[in-house]
């Protein structure tokens, strides 16, 4: 299992975000940063939420509680429609990927997906009119 320090770590550099740079975003020293990626010192809870916010990951993540496997989209500047049109294709392609997992035909999917962007598509036209 990781621990936090290490998560921190590798979530940084996948950044390309030099210790100094985080620090500074973080509004502390290099050498908290240094601690915290080493394991010596654990974060305050102001400085985890900071930690997560500016890695895009949620403290859950950073504490091994959640997979960062799940995503979340930010749509809160989204009409309900908009919203609803995204959970449709979101559904489409998690249930595509079931289908393919049991060995079905991939042209089933397709053709599922080629529906559903032709539906929003129409959508789309409907709403700019």
């Amino acid at each position: 299992m990781k621990n936090l320090g290490n998560t921190i770590k590798e979530y940084r550099t996948s950044l390309k975000m030099s210790q100094t740079d985080f620090a500074y975003r973080l509004g502390i020293t290099g050498a908290s940063i240094s601690a915290y990626e080493n394991g010596s010192r654990l974060p305050s809870y102001d400085v985890l939420i900071k930690i997560a916010d500016i890695l895009g990951v949620s403290t859950d993540v950073l504490l091994g509680r959640k997979n960062d496997k799940q995503v979340m989209i930010d749509v809160t500047n989204l009409t309900n429609e908009q919203r609803k049109s995204i959970q449709e294709i979101v559904d489409a392609y998690a249930f595509c990927n079931k289908v393919r997992a049991a060995s079905f035909t991939e042209n089933l999917c397709q053709t599922d997906q080629m529906k559903l962007r032709q539906k929003t598509a129409g959508e789309k036209k409907e709403t700019e009119e």
